[in-house]
């Protein structure tokens, strides 16, 4: 047996295991953060088990990861996802989420709460200014090792966001891949996050790839309403969008009437 599989190596055999105080007030500031619910909460609720977050909890990892372990080579293969599983939650609950994709993106683990980990891993991307930083990235990865099912709709809207924020076109073909309830929202959504970047070279970059996307019939007609008479239409920048989308697909005849029904002030001789 090795010492990792011996209770008292571990956890010793002191009555004295209660957690410092320090520690205590660690485990709840991360409890806030992940909105009251630890995904060691979520572990040992899946395992019908009511609990208080104290050394019960290593406990029964420590039960889990050990029952049966000698008896079939099978279930040693068992004990390594689940530790792996565990390791991956462990770290989320404590922020560290970059490392806890190392464990949670493994090939062999079976996914487990997969819509909860990218909601908690949009959370602190959005949540993060620098957009070229490490954790920006973590949803797109987990997403793109997972690829989770997601069911809820904020989530939806977050993922498509954080997607918009370093590929129009990947968040395009992502609104497309969610249905036809979700499609128009995240379409919505999608062109609402270019327009609101800040005036400089990457709204300009974004915008650019927003106004060349192969739309079908229908997502045009969005693309219309939205700008012209819905939320966007008050939107910085909607009526060059839909110039230069009609410039970008050839269609002059539309464009020329659209400048005749509101014509606009010229800038060094160009009305639009």
């Amino acid at each position: 047996m090795n010492d990792s599989d011996a209770f008292t190596s571990v956890f010793g055999n002191s009555s004295n295991v209660a957690y410092d105080q320090r520690l205590v007030k660690k485990i709840g500031s991360h409890r806030q953060a992940l909105e009251n619910n630890l995904f060691i909460d979520r572990l040992l609720k899946a395992l019908g088990i009511e609990h208080r977050y104290t050394l019960q909890t290593h406990i029964v990892g420590y039960e889990i990861s050990t029952d049966r372990y000698h008896q079939a080579p099978r279930l040693n293969t068992t004990r390594r996802k689940y530790q792996t599983l565990v390791d991956g939650l462990w770290s989320l609950d404590r922020l560290q989420f970059e490392r806890s994709l190392d464990y949670l993106t493994e090939p062999s683990l079976i996914p487990t709460f997969p819509e909860e980990i990218l909601n908690v891993l949009c959370r602190a991307s959005l949540t993060n200014k620098k957009s070229n930083d490490t954790v920006a990235l973590l949803p797109i990865a987990y997403y793109q090792a997972v690829s989770p099912p997601i069911a809820s709709s904020k989530t939806m809207e977050d993922y498509c966001q954080i997607l918009c924020r370093f590929s129009v076109t990947e968040a395009f073909f992502f609104s497309r891949a969610q249905g036809s309830h979700n499609h128009r929202v995240l379409f919505e959504k999608l062109v609402h996050c270019v327009l609101s970047k800040s005036v400089g070279d990457e709204r300009g970059q974004c915008a650019l790839e927003l106004v060349v996307l192969p739309l079908n019939d229908v997502e045009q007609g969005w693309f219309d309403d939205y700008l012209r008479y819905g939320k966007g239409s008050k939107m910085s920048g909607a009526e060059d969008t839909l110039t230069m989308r009609d410039i970008a697909n050839g269609r002059i005849d539309r464009l020329c009437v659209d400048r005749k029904r509101q014509p606009r002030s010229k800038v060094d001789g160009i009305d639009w």
